[in-house]
């Protein structure tokens, strides 16, 4: 995946990196709250003013940038829809040391879908969520793209 020239879709793991911009919580504006019932929509301090989710959205997406940005300026990283990366649920599942998996380039049933969105509960928000969505389900998912800088370009 490294050896892609132009644009491709980012790994599950720079995909978070990039969301989390440096912070270690579980969204980057701070942590979760304590969630009365698992699977429940309810309004959550800590995505108010940088997601849209099902606490505020009205279950319809949102122009990009109207909620704050991470530290790194990115917005509309975690809510408003799903980002495609370029894993696979059986990467992203795997036990063991922390690392890139870099998944496939092959064509796959399902890829690892991050951020939530617009009609997701407040935990499908956190940085390290992940759901697998299939090509056949996309409707409601988008993506960012991300570079590969050859050693002679990079900062």
């Amino acid at each position: 995946v490294y050896d892609c020239e132009g644009f491709r879709l980012p790994t599950e793991a720079e995909w978070e990196y990039a969301a989390r911009a440096g912070t270690r919580t579980a969204f980057y504006s701070g942590e979760i709250h304590r969630q009365p019932e698992l699977g429940t929509c309810y309004q959550e301090r800590n995505l108010e003013q940088i997601a849209w989710y099902c606490g505020n959205s009205g279950g319809r997406t949102q122009p990009v940038g109207l909620k704050h940005p991470n530290d790194w300026g990115l917005h509309d990283v975690l809510g408003n829809i799903y980002e495609w990366t370029n894993d696979y649920p059986e990467a992203a599942a795997s036990p063991g040391p922390l690392v890139d998996p870099a998944g496939s380039i092959e064509y796959m049933r399902a890829r690892v879908t991050k951020g939530g969105s617009v009609i997701s509960v407040t935990y499908a928000l956190r940085s390290a969520s992940y759901i697998p969505i299939s090509w056949t389900d996309a409707r409601g998912t988008g993506f960012r793209l991300v570079r590969t800088l050859p050693p002679d370009e990079a900062p």
